[in-house]
């Protein structure tokens, strides 16, 4: 998620939005938190330790409930429907690489054994993974995208993209919280 987070800061600052008054707002504080969780557990498996994988559903499911916070607080609602139909059309696509794969979403981890990050053997213990070969169905749809640290999807990138357009839509209205604050006083 931190690629999705540093691009909604990067868009932000294109925009010539300020960067200092989100790291002064709390709104955004549960979603840094949750993302150096996040860290921890891809370090933890980085170093061979696959323990923490486990927890990762919990973590995506965190993700989304600590953006309610700036949702109701700068009453965000449109960009989260946008979000929301990023997040169910990403799910569909994966969906639908599953179902074409006996409902396993291959993974092709090309960049990930480099850098240590994949190790053979591992993906044995996943339920839902299992690696791409010639055979595989609807290539385009699966875990290709290789970023070193993380496999995505499509489909994947879609439902990350909530992140990137929630913090987006947040540090702009930080920035007009904070402009309007500067006119009043």
């Amino acid at each position: 998620m931190i690629i999705f987070i540093l691009t909604a800061f990067l868009i932000s600052k294109s925009k010539k939005y300020a960067i200092k008054p989100v790291f002064k707002a709390y709104a955004l504080y549960p979603l840094f938190a949750i993302e150096l969780l996040y860290w921890f557990i891809q370090i933890n498996t980085f170093m061979g330790n696959y323990y923490f994988i486990r927890f990762s559903t919990y973590i995506s499911s965190a993700y989304m409930v600590v953006l309610f916070l700036p949702i109701f607080l700068y009453k965000l609602y449109k960009p989260a429907l946008v979000g929301s139909g990023m997040v169910l059309f990403g799910t569909v696509l994966n969906k639908i690489a599953m179902y074409s794969n006996g409902g396993r979403m291959p993974v092709y981890p090309t960049l990930s054994r480099l850098t240590g990050y994949y190790k053979e053997g591992a993906i044995n213990t996943d339920t839902v993974h299992i690696l791409g070969n010639s055979s595989t169905k609807m290539k385009v749809l699966t875990d290709y995208f290789n970023i070193g640290w993380s496999i995505l999807s499509f489909g994947d990138i879609c439902i990350h993209s909530f992140v990137l357009i929630m913090v987006y839509y947040s540090i702009k209205a930080i920035n007009q919280t904070t402009r309007n604050e500067v006119n009043y006083a």
